[in-house]
């Protein structure tokens, strides 16, 4: 594959982005099935130098039942 493309793996990871022969490269975003991201350019399946990697961490909020 050589353009731009989406590959959806099964485990929910999803790259979305430039191919060259088959494989990530130029700008792209890889999903990961947590939410996290990883967005800027790869080469060859690898990402580079010059990117943005995007954490998304959540949590459950729970209130002490002896305080108001």
């Amino acid at each position: 594959m050589n353009g731009f493309g989406r590959l959806e793996h099964f485990s929910g990871a999803v790259y979305e982005g430039q191919f060259k022969d088959n494989m990530f490269h130029g700008l792209g975003t890889y999903t990961f099935p947590t939410g996290a991201k990883y967005i800027g350019n790869f080469n060859e399946n690898r990402g580079s130098q010059t990117s943005l990697l995007l954490l998304f961490i959540t949590f459950k909020l729970i209130q002490n039942p002896d305080k108001p």
